[in-house]
């Protein structure tokens, strides 16, 4: 690899995840940008590898339009006791989204997970429905 395919790279990521400068003053800051951007970056080029290992060769703005369809809804709300329930129900993904998950081999589900627990100690009850 040299030094112009890592400039492609991230210009690229800057463009495919829509990172945009950030200035930080603190050096440990920096790092830990550089870090999560490179993360991202590869993470990307992983999921776009493995798709393209089962010859499916999209774009990750177009595997992002496809699985942007997924939505996660998370509810919290206090009882009229010493109680909290916290219910997270997700959709059913479309025809597109499953294939993109099942090539990745990611298990979802439409579930709804509810969790109850007391305020005062926290202990987590959890329940699928």
């Amino acid at each position: 690899m040299n030094m112009s395919e890592v400039e492609a790279a991230f210009r690229s990521m800057k463009t495919e995840i829509g990172t945009r400068p950030i200035y930080h003053q603190k050096d440990g800051r920096i790092k830990v940008h550089l870090f999560y951007s490179v993360l991202a970056y590869a993470i990307l080029k992983s999921i776009t590898y493995k798709l393209a290992l089962e010859d499916v060769h999209i774009s990750w703005k177009s595997i992002k339009q496809i699985l942007q369809t997924y939505m996660c809804s998370d509810t919290i709300f206090n009882t009229t006791d010493v109680y909290r329930v916290r219910n997270k129900q997700t959709t059913q993904p479309e025809a597109k989204a499953k294939k993109i998950y099942s090539l990745l081999n990611i298990k979802v589900s439409k579930n709804t997970v509810s969790q109850k627990y007391r305020l005062k100690y926290a202990k987590k009850i959890i329940c699928l429905i």
